[in-house]
């Protein structure tokens, strides 16, 4: 089910307005989070599949974060490029 339609700038909308609006995730780590929890999604890629990407993503996750400060925003700028 879809939420409902917001006729609203939301640059400029009040936060009574926002505070009624689900929000995207803001990083992978969040997205990974809802992903596990949701039905939806399990329901049409499997657990299975879900757990296994989760886990790979999660590594990626790890490695990037072990990751040197240069190689970091080296990603960092060539992803937005």
């Amino acid at each position: 089910k879809l939420p409902e339609e917001v006729n609203e700038n939301l640059y400029t909308a009040s936060e009574q307005i926002l505070s009624n609006i689900d929000r995207l995730p803001e990083s992978l780590e969040e997205a990974l989070n809802v992903a596990k929890n949701s039905d939806f999604i399990k329901g049409i890629i499997g657990s299975d599949i879900l757990e296994r990407y989760v886990s790979l993503k999660q590594y990626e996750i790890n490695k990037y974060m072990e990751s040197k400060n240069k190689e970091k925003l080296k990603r960092r700028y060539f992803e937005y490029i």
